[in-house]
């Protein structure tokens, strides 16, 4: 399950069309969205540890408003 994924393949369908909008959704799906799409969030986790450790550096500001 991946929220909001309907959302992604309904624009990506609706601007490239049925052949190449298929063939986009594969590659995105495979290639960049595959790990948030595991049985448990441990990969998704870590990328948020990642992030949140960038925030505190850039802006913490944001990071206490998201906290």
């Amino acid at each position: 399950y991946y929220q909001g994924y309907n959302d992604v393949a309904a624009t990506v369908l609706i601007v490239m069309g049925l052949e190449n909008g298929l063939q986009v959704l594969e590659k995105l799906t495979v290639e960049y969205l595959e790990r948030f799409m595991e049985q448990t969030m441990e990969k998704i986790n870590q990328e948020l540890f990642y992030i949140f450790a960038l925030l505190e550096r850039i802006h913490p500001t944001l990071l206490d408003h998201l906290e």
